[in-house]
Formats: structure tokens, sequence, C-alpha cells
């Protein structure tokens, strides 16, 4: 039914007008009653809206009659659900009900012709009430309607307390009564539980005029009691009680007036109500974990025992007499819950749990077997006793598991041997039990014994064809070996190879079995078996090895990866192999020996040497697959050559970068990562080289050069790639010059050295330090021409130390004493040792104090004045003049020398006066 939305206007409209607009939607509603459309609905709502509060009694009377008309299609349209409402149908039905009822309160009273108009409104609110709290459609909207019912039942009965006719008093007190229970469920579900016991106050306040509603309060009470209890806390636990016992009371005093069980208004009768009030105010006390909920839940039980005999009663026995620890008494509830014919399986299997947890183990096992009698067709229970018998730690339990599991086995068996049916969920989740607990043990506790006896279990209930079969013998295999039993594992083993032949995992296993027993022998014919296995893998090689290695068979293991090696040439696709071989050898091998690279070079060199000679696309393979083995090498050689570094081992270092290097050099397209490893490999590479001794050939020599060449021709490179970037020089450039210098002198070429002098100091990263061992490398070097190189090093140094805008004056001072000292090697007291002097002199003008290193001073007022004094000695006055001053001018910038200058000034004039008197003379 499509029906126009009417628009709402403000509360002064034309209440005619609005009349017309509700009688026509009415209308359309009464036509249409079967499809309820929620649109209709809404524009009614809207037109009910448009009607003001002055109203006079003729349209009053309209409004009441149209809310009739309403409410009789919403009674046409209940009828017509039989089977109940859609969900959406079921609130639009509600809100048409409230629509007529706001019609109700509009038109109120209408005239006297209409005989108890609020008691009918009163109805109609109580009666969409109770639509909107079914199900809990609408709790808020509920209780509005229930308020309304009960402030319209309550006007009807103070105006008409003394006109009412006792039938007419009755029916208001009924009404108000019912009014009270139903909203008082409303106000419990919307946790206003005050108002809830205020309401069920009232309606107990009813009962001298409404006896025969006694069981109906009760019922009321023991529902608001049930969704108390269910929030399960102990606080909701003794409300709950509360409202249990005032359910008992009722249904008490119900009992006692027969009258009461011959009413219509009895909620399933006494004989119903009340055992299911005894129970629950059972489980109300139970559910405080008290000693005296426990106490007063089997007093309560005690009467309830009296008048039914519900399985659930020795339940809740069996639990207050599990918190008491009468565990005795427990023992005796509990058989008698499995021998109730209308316990369920899982309130008996519940029941044992907490005997369980009772520690009393013999009875729950005597318990569980009673239970697989009583339900012999129920396959599923021996799965869910063996789930909770397996989820304990206690033995006994385990041993009763395994017990039930071979009695399902055996029944299985003989099922199948007669040609009947059998449950393979059953079968396949008891497998899954002991399987999972097995494994479970095994990997956790290392309990081998135990997991023996559940993967045995297990195997019972896998058919001989099952692919799974192999599995479980191999893993029950491992667990004999656990228990040391080799010889029994063998057996499984050989049973795993018949049922699966040909799988890698039991050649493993019987390797493993090998080795353990010494038997070397029979390791070596397993390494070749387990190439034939048709799930081979080379990771199984490494595996194998490991095993030798960890058990002291290091000759095992490297037989079988070499033995493999060689095999590998005999084949079609050997470059690929190889390659494999070679990387688990180089793998196995660092593994076994970490930081020993004696053993890890022979399979690089033999890579690079096979390398060589088949070449990359089919040493390695093509494409992305054969680059990937290519960085693989590099990069492993390139970093046990960083290890061997580490070490000292120069001759090892050297060896690994040069197998780097020439991985490296395979890649057809290498990004800057792999060209910044190559130039770095051919780098270290001369430095190991230049490190292994101070004497080398001048072939060596030559290949170290060779490097360097490849090292500078790629960090040209590097350098083009880079000359967008903003990333900063990482030293090589530096480090490249500084061998390159080491070279030069060692091969005596000095002028080259002197061209790498002057290149090093525009080298990003160039310090005065690198200057300065550069000039003392040079200096450790024999001859005249290392002599100058050495000293244009360390002038160079000293030069760069002074440009600086803090100068390092203890460098500078270092470098001043070793170029004194290399200038007395050429010439003892030449001009350059003097000019030296001179300039440090020159260096100390305006220095302060402590800022040239005091001890550099003083040795420099030291040396000078002693060199006077030598020079005195052979009266060579000139000289001796000379270096005196020297002395004295140094001694300005020596405070702590001060001391000295009286002698020294003495000593000069002493000097002077001698050769005045010689030239008079």
């Amino acid at each position: 039914m499509q029906i126009t939305e009417v628009e709402a206007t403000d509360g002064g409209g034309d209440v005619n007008k609005s009349l017309q607009k509700i009688e026509g939607v009415v209308t359309q509603i009464e036509k249409e009653a079967p499809d309820l459309d929620p649109l209709a609905v809404k524009s009614l709502r809207g037109a009910v809206t448009e009607i003001g509060s002055r109203l006079t009694e003729e349209q009053k009377l309209a409004l009441w009659k149209l809310s009739y008309r309403i409410w009789n299609t919403c009674v046409e349209i209940s009828n017509d659900r039989k089977d109940g409402f859609r969900e959406q149908e079921e609130e639009t039905h509600a809100r048409l009900r409230h629509i007529a009822c706001d019609l109700l309160l509009l038109a109120g009273e209408v005239a006297k012709n209409i005989k108890s108009g609020l008691l009918k409104t009163a109805y109609f609110f109580f009666k969409t009430g109770t639509i909107w709290a079914e199900n809990s459609l609408n709790l808020e909207l509920a209780e509005v309607a229930f308020s309304k019912a009960t402030e319209l039942c309550i006007k009807y009965g103070d105006e008409n307390r003394n006109h009412l006719q006792p039938e007419e008093a009755k029916e208001q007190q009924q009404l108000a009564f019912n009014i009270y229970t139903s909203r008082a469920k409303t106000a419990s579900e919307l946790s206003q539980r005050a108002l809830a016991l205020n309401l069920l106050g009232r309606a107990k306040s009813a009962l001298p005029a409404l006896p025969e509603r006694r069981l109906d309060l009760a019922a009321a009470y023991f529902e608001i009691g049930k969704s108390v209890l269910a929030t399960a806390n102990e606080n909701t636990s003794a409300e709950a009680i509360s409202y249990f016992q005032q359910a008992q009371e009722l249904c008490s005093s119900a009992g006692d007036d027969q009258a009461q069980s011959e009413s219509g208004h009895q909620s399933g009768g006494i004989a119903e109500l009340y055992p299911k009030v005894l129970r629950y105010l059972a489980a109300s006390h139970i559910a405080t974990g008290s000693k005296e909920g426990f106490e007063s839940a089997l007093q309560t039980i005690s009467v309830l025992q009296n008048i039914s005999n519900h399985a659930s009663t020795s339940f809740l026995s069996l639990k207050a007499l599990c918190g008491l620890e009468r565990t005795d008494e427990a023992e005796t509830e509990l058989t008698s819950l499995i021998g109730h014919p209308g316990a369920s399986a899982e309130v008996c299997l519940n029941a044992i749990e907490m005997i369980l947890q009772c520690k009393k183990v013999a009875a729950a096992q005597s318990a569980y077997k009673q239970l697989l009698k009583r339900f012999p067709s129920d396959t599923q229970l021996p799965v869910r006793i063996v789930e909770k018998l397996l989820a304990t730690s206690v033995d006994d339990n385990l041993e009763v598991a395994l017990d039930i599991c071979a009695d399902v086995a055996e029944a299985a068996e003989l099922a199948h041997e007669h040609g009947k049916p059998v449950d393979a969920k059953a079968m396949s989740a008891l497998h899954a039990l002991l399987w999972n607990r097995g494994a479970s043990i095994f990997s956790s506790k290392k309990d081998y014994k135990v997991s023996l006896s559940l993967f045995e279990s297990a195997l019972l209930f896998l058919s001989p064809d099952n692919k799974n079969r192999g599995k479980s013998m191999r893993v029950l295999a491992l667990c004999h070996m656990g228990l040391q039993e080799f010889d029994r594992a063998l057996e499984y083993l050989t049973q795993a190879d018949k049922t699966e032949p040909g799988i890698s995992a039991s050649a493993v296993l019987q390797f493993k079995i090998a080795v353990q027993q010494k038997d070397e022998k029979r390791a070596a014919e397993i390494v070749e078996k387990i190439m034939s296995c048709r799930d081979f893998e080379a990771d199984y090689l490494k595996l194998l090895s490991h095993e030798a290695t960890f058990c002291g068979y290091t000759s095992v293991a490297v037989s079988a990866l070499s033995h493999l090696l060689d095999l590998s040439l005999e084949k079609k696709d050997v470059q690929e192999k190889e390659a494999i071989l070679l990387r688990n050898l180089i793998k196995l091998t660092g593994d076994e020996t970490p930081g020993d690279f004696t053993r890890t070079i022979q399979p690089y060199e033999k890579a690079k040497e096979r390398l060589d000679t088949l070449g990359k696309e089919v040493f390695f393979g093509g494409g992305t697959v054969g680059d990937k083995e290519v960085k693989w090498f590099a990069g492993s050689a390139w970093n046990s050559g960083l290890q061997a570094a580490r070490t000292g081992d120069w001759p090892l270092c050297a060896r690994l970068f040069a197998c780097a290097s020439a991985f490296y050099e395979q890649l057809p397209d290498p990004s800057l990562e792999d060209l910044q490893a190559v130039k770095l490999s051919h780098l270290l590479g001369a430095t190991a080289a230049l490190q292994l001794s101070e004497s080398l050939s001048a072939e060596e020599l030559k290949a170290v050069e060779a490097k360097l060449e490849k090292c500078r021709s790629v960090l040209t490179e590097v350098s083009k790639r880079t000359e967008s970037s903003s990333s900063s020089d990482d030293g090589t450039e530096l480090q490249y010059n500084l061998l390159s210098f080491t070279l030069k002198g060692r091969q005596k070429d000095y002028k080259a050295q002197i061209d790498i002098l002057a290149r090093v100091q525009s080298v990003p990263g160039a310090t005065a330090q690198h200057l300065f061992q550069m000039g003392l490398q040079a200096a450790d070097t024999p001859g005249a021409e290392s002599l100058d190189v050495a000293m244009a090093a360390l002038r160079a140094s000293l030069q760069m130390v002074m440009r600086a805008p803090m100068p390092d004056y203890a460098l500078a001072s270092a470098i001043n004493r070793k170029l004194i000292n290399l200038a007395d090697l050429k010439c003892k007291d030449g001009p350059e040792v003097f000019a030296t002097y001179k300039e440090v002199n020159q260096l100390l003008v305006g220095l302060s104090a402590g800022q040239y290193p005091k001890d550099e001073v003083s040795w420099l007022v030291s040396t000078a004045w002693n060199r006077a004094a030598f020079h005195v000695r052979f009266s060579h006055s000139t000289e001796a003049e000379k270096w005196m001053r020297v002395a004295l001018s140094l001694l300005q910038h020596a405070p702590q020398m001060e001391n000295k200058r009286q002698m020294m000034t003495s000593a000069l004039d002493d000097l002077l006066s001698s050769r005045k008197a010689d030239i008079e003379e």
C-alpha cells in the first residue's frame, strides 16, 4: 500500500481538517490491513500531531471512534498473523497501536455515554506496552505505555471509588495488577530495580482482593529473579535470592489455598512453578560461592526433593556438596544423577568434571564408564569424555582415556567386520584429540613415554590405507628414539617405508639412528639413499651434515656434501645443482666452525674455479635466478672476508675478497650498492695483501697495483652515478690514496708518492692526522728520497693544522719535533733544523700560555740550548750564540723554565765577552 506522507502543521491548525486526514489514512489502513505499511503509520502519526488541545465533544467522539477503528484493525492484523510478525512488521504494528492509545488520550472522557473511558484507555496503553515489551522490541516505549496505563488506571479507581459495582471494581483491580507485574518486568530489564520492587510491592498489596493471582505474582518475581541471576556476580546473586524467596513464599501460600489450584490465572500451575522457583533459589545460593550459600542451597534442595524428581536436583545438590567439600556425599549424588533417566549426557559430564576438581579421580573414572554404558548409541560421547580426560594433567585420567579409546577402537573393528556402519567423524575426532595431546606433550615436556602411548592409541583410529599412517609411524619412531630404543624405532621406520616408500623424512631418521649407534658406514649409505627419495631437497643434505657434525662425525658430514657434489657433475642440470650444493657446503662449514675460514675458503674458491670454467650463465643460471645466486655468493664471501680482516688473518682475507670481487664482476647491471661492494672488495683485498708482509715481491706488488687500479675504475663509476646526489663521500677515495702511497713506497716510486701527497690534501675526509701518518710511514723507509717524502708529508700536515680555525697544537708540536729529528738526520744542526726552530718560535708568538704543549716548549728550549752548548765545547762561538739566542727567545713561552733565564743570560754574556776579548787581542 503506497500512501503520501502528510506534512505536520503547528498545533493551531484546523482540527476538523486534521480529523479528515486521520480518517482518510485510517480508511486506507483498514482496506490494506494485511499489508501493513510503515509509511502509512508514519503518515498517521504526522496527522495526529496536528490535533490541538481544545476539542469539542463532537471532535472528541470522532477521535474516540477513529481510535477504536485503528485498534480493531490491529486486532484483525494480529489474528491474520498466526505465525507471528516479521521484525519490521512487529514494530509497525506496535506503533499503530500506540497511535490508537494517543488518540484516546487526546479524546479524554467523551461524554457520559461511553462507559469506563479511562479504564479502556488504560487497557489500550497496557496492551501496547505488552507488545513493545515482547522480545524486548522497544523497552523504553514499553515503559512509557505502562507508565501511562498506571496513571490512567489509578485515576479511574480514585474518581469512581464510591460508584463502582463489584464487577467493575474487580476489573479495575485485575488491570492494575497486570500493569504492575508487566511494568515490573520491563523496569527490571531496563535495570530500574528499585522501580521493579516498588511495582511488585503494589501488586502484592492487591492480593487480599485478588487471592487467585498469587501464582501470577510468584511467576513475576520468578522471571525477574532469573533475569537478575543471569548477570552472574555476587551482588546480583543476593538480589536474585530475594526475588526467588518472595516467589517461594507466594507459591507456598498458594499451595495452602486449594481454591488457587482451580484458577485459570495460574502460570502453569503450582506443580510446575514451585519446583522451578526452588531450583533457581538453590542455584542462586550456590552462585554466592560462600559456605552459607551452599548450606542454604542444600536446605532448599531438601524441600525440592520432596516435590520433584528432576535431574537438576541431584546436579545442584552435587554442586553444593562440592562447595562444602563433602565429597563422599557428592559422589553419591553423582551416581544418582547418572542413573536418572532425565539427566542429559552434557549435565552428567559437567557433574563428573566437578568431581574431578574435588580430586575424586577414581569416582570420576567410574562415572565416565557408567555414562558410556548408559548412552551406547551416542558416538560423540566418547569424544567429549576423552577430551575432558586429556585436558587434565592427571596420569590416571590419561590411562582411563586410553582404555576408553581402546574399547571404542575394538568396537569399531567388530562393527566393521560385521558390515555395520562406523561413525567416521567420531573416529577422526578421537584420532585428532590423541594426536594433538601427544604432540603437545612431545614438544613441551619431552615426555616420550606418554607421547608414545598417545600416538599408539591414535594409530588405532587410522585405516590401513590412510595416508597419515606413514607419518604416524615416523612419529612413533621419534618417540622411541627419545627413549633411546633405537631398534624399536627402526622397526617403525621399516613399516613406514612399506606404507609410504621413498620419503626423505624416514631416511633422515634412519641417519640419526645410524650416527647415534656410531655406524658410520650405515650413515654413508643413507646419504646415497636419500638422493633417490621422491621428495628429496638439498636442505636435507645440510640437515644430515649438521646431524653428523653434532654427533662428532665431521668426516661423514663433509663426505655427504662432497659426495653429492661429485654426483651432481654426472647430471645434465649440473651447473645450477653444483652452485646449490656449494652454497649449502659454504653454509654448513660456516655454521659448523664460525670464524674458522680455513675450511670455508675451499668451497668459495671451488665456486670461483667452476665459474671461470663454465661461465656465469651455466654455473649460476640465467636471469634473475642467476643474479640472485651471484649476489648470495658475493655477499657471503664479502662478509667472510670482513670477519677474517677483523681477526687479522690477512692471507685468508685477501683470498676471500678476491672471490667476492670475482663474483660481483659477474653482475650484468650492478647496482650502486653492488659497485660499492666491488670497490671495497678490491680496496680491502689490496689492504690485506699489503698487510701480509713488508717485503712483497715485484710480482705481488704488481697484483696489488692491479687491485687498486680496478678500485679506481669502480670509484670513478660510482662518482659518476652519485654526481647529482647529496650523499657524502664514504672515505674510499681517501683510503685508495693512502694505500697507493704505501704501495709506491714499497715500489720506491718517491715521485709518485709526492704526487699522491698533493692529491690527498684535496680529497674529502683527509685530515692533518692522515698526512702525519703518511709522513711517519715514509720516515720508516730508509733512504734520502724517502726522507724528503716524509718531510714533505709532515710540512703538508703542519700547514693543514695551521689552516684550521682552531689548530691542534698538540699535533703541531708532534709534527715539529718529527721535522726537527728528520732534518737532523739530513744534516746535524743544519739550516733546516735551525729554520724549523725559528718557525716554531714565530708560531708561539701571540699564543696564550698552555695552548702549545708546555712539555714541547720545554723540549725546544732544552734542545736549542744543548745545541749551543755543543758548539761552545768546540769553540764555535758564532753557532753557539745563534742557538743561545733561539733558546732565550723560546724561553719567553716557557714560564715553567723562567728560573733558567739568569743562567742562560749570564752564559750568553760570558760568550759575548769572550769573543770581544779574542777580537781585542
